[in-house]
């Protein structure tokens, strides 16, 4: 399909620019989250890219609520603590950019 070449046509480049390391181990990678379910597919296709990159818009904003809630109660209860949740914000930008 359009959609299938497309895709495939963006992780070439991808994997171009990024030196097409033969595994992660060997170089740079790009890490998305996913919520198991979606992606349990034998093969991941373009809709799937937008199924995980709102997953992951939804996760980046449900971690900066509930991650600030939880500090809020904490700070309030007098309990000093410093956590920082993952981040993949700039995953996410880089696609939507």
């Amino acid at each position: 399909t359009l959609y299938a070449r497309l895709f495939d046509n963006i992780i070439a480049s991808m994997n171009a620019r990024m030196g097409n390391h033969s595994s992660f181990r060997d170089g740079p990678t790009i890490g998305l989250l996913d919520i198991f379910g979606f992606e349990d597919m034998p093969v991941n296709g373009f809709e799937q890219l937008f199924i995980n990159l709102t997953n992951e818009w939804i996760q980046y904003h449900f971690n900066n609520v509930m991650f600030h809630k939880e500090k809020q109660v904490y700070e309030n209860e007098g309990i000093d603590i410093d956590f920082q949740p993952q981040d993949n914000f700039s995953c996410v930008q880089l696609f939507i950019s």
